[in-house]
């Protein structure tokens, strides 16, 4: 387990007193709450992820999921794809969105000069967001 607001490895995240009463630990480093997403509902966990907070995965990799000695559960790594996916379909949908609705004299101008406009380039949006994950799960697992 780790903190999931410095990094620092801990030995529990809460104490049960029973009953349902726990108390959050704190980190002997920073003084913070260890992880104060142990109390929290899912849906404001997950709202947290869509603004890509790096405690709240720091909370799911390492505090959430059961423990791996390569670090991240075969579960997870089944998701990738889907996330990656679904990551490029949004990327397509601005882009298309923004080169035909709002600025069609630039789509005009591209097409004219013999380029593609960058929505037309399905595997750029899907390398560019392969690696963008890349670069987010570095970020988390640094910070």
């Amino acid at each position: 387990m780790i903190c999931v607001e410095c990094g620092a490895a801990i030995q529990s995240t809460y104490r049960d007193y029973g009953k349902g009463n726990i108390r959050l630990a704190r980190c002997p480093s920073c003084h913070k709450t260890a992880d104060k997403y142990v109390e929290w509902q899912f849906m404001i966990i997950f709202l947290d992820m869509i603004l890509h907070k790096p405690q709240v995965y720091r909370h799911i990799l390492f505090n959430r999921l059961k423990y791996r000695d390569f670090g991240i559960s075969p579960t997870l790594l089944k998701l990738i794809p889907a996330f990656v996916s679904f990551d490029a379909y949004l990327k397509w949908f601005r882009f298309s969105k923004y080169y035909t609705a709002e600025n069609p004299q630039k789509l005009v101008a591209l097409t004219a000069s013999g380029e593609l406009p960058p929505f037309e380039s399905h595997s750029a949006l899907f390398i560019l967001s392969l690696v963008e994950l890349a670069l987010h799960l570095i970020g988390v697992l640094i910070m």
